[in-house]
């Protein structure tokens, strides 16, 4: 079971939602300032070391008086890390968080930054692209998942991605609506029909399954989206998506997990050591090796965990049980 203050946190509640009770001039106003904001031209006149200076000072301004993103996040973290080592730093992570969210918007809305991204662990991928399998290549809501994109592109890596229906189908309004088409953008980086939206159902799944099946294809695919494998995660069994760790079983594909990290102002996208389904059981056994990395990476830079509010009932990965202790 989740606690009150865990449920608080509802897609469009936050800070980011929607201001109805405001003023009509405020809300113009602020719809003028999410238009210039939402724009990478005025970018080009101020360095983007100055803009992280001053992401700094307002992460701090933020906790001092508490603002409404401060308080969200507060709430978000203190759940996020309740049951693991992290338990009681959540004041100190949710400030980081704060500038770690602006600095990677800053990167986002930065598009000749984001085409300068690098990779570590690329020998990872190579070997797992050496087998002559299909490849998943599964990452978190982590840092700056877009970056993956123009990355990609940069360094040769022809693959396709599971996208989320929203870069689609023009649900989102206001700056959500606006992050969604500039991040459609980057998934366009991957050719003609690599995106495959995510509409829910099987014929996703069977579309991914072929091109691994049949061409040996990269494919890319979120860990941490919101399903019904129960998974171990920072001391919780979430509900996740079954997705990856089913379609390497089911295909035969080796799995690399990445993630993606601001390096400065260089985004990085980090391979870990590929995991081959042969050597587990099922894909329950594959979904928790998969979530060990995914953890790892979560617990040395929890402040770029991001919530994922609109997924369907809230942040995911605060959701489900505690995890039983282990046995003496």
């Amino acid at each position: 079971m989740t606690s009150a203050s865990e449920q608080r946190i509802e897609p469009q509640s936050g800070w980011r939602g929607p201001r109805a009770g405001l003023p009509r001039p405020l809300r113009l106003g602020r719809k003028a300032l999410i238009r210039i904001y939402a724009s990478p031209h005025p970018r080009r006149l101020v360095p983007v070391r100055v803009a992280f200076q001053l992401i700094d000072a307002y992460a701090r301004y933020s906790r001092r008086v508490r603002t409404r993103q401060y308080k969200d996040y507060l709430r978000y973290h203190r759940a996020l890390l309740r049951y693991t080592p992290l338990a009681g730093q959540e004041e100190d992570v949710a400030e980081r968080a704060i500038a770690e969210y602006w600095q990677c918007s800053e990167l986002f809305w930065r598009p000749w930054l984001m085409h300068r991204g690098e990779i570590d662990g690329f020998e990872y991928f190579r070997s797992a692209r050496a087998a002559e399998r299909g490849v998943v290549a599964v990452f978190p809501h982590f840092g700056i998942p877009y970056a993956q994109f123009p990355i990609m592109r940069r360094h040769g890596i022809d693959a396709w991605v599971s996208a989320a229906p929203h870069h689609y189908d023009g649900t989102m309004q206001g700056y959500d609506g606006m992050y969604s088409r500039h991040g459609r953008s980057y998934v366009d980086l991957l050719g003609p029909g690599r995106g495959i939206p995510r509409f829910g159902g099987s014929r996703t799944f069977s579309h991914l399954a072929e091109l691994l099946r049949d061409d040996a294809a990269t494919v890319s695919v979120t860990f941490d989206s919101v399903g019904s494998m129960p998974t171990p995660f920072m001391g919780r069994k979430p509900g996740l998506v079954s997705g990856p760790s089913r379609l390497a079983r089911e295909t035969d594909a080796m799995v690399v997990p990445f993630v993606i990290r601001r390096r400065g102002a260089l985004p990085i996208l980090t391979f870990a050591p590929p995991l081959d389904p042969r050597d587990f059981e099922d894909p329950t056994a594959l979904q928790e090796a998969i979530a060990a990395i995914m953890e790892r990476w979560a617990l040395e830079l929890p402040e770029a965990v991001w919530a994922l509010e609109q997924q369907p009932g809230g942040p995911p990965l605060i959701k489900g049980p505690k995890l039983d202790a282990a046995p003496a």
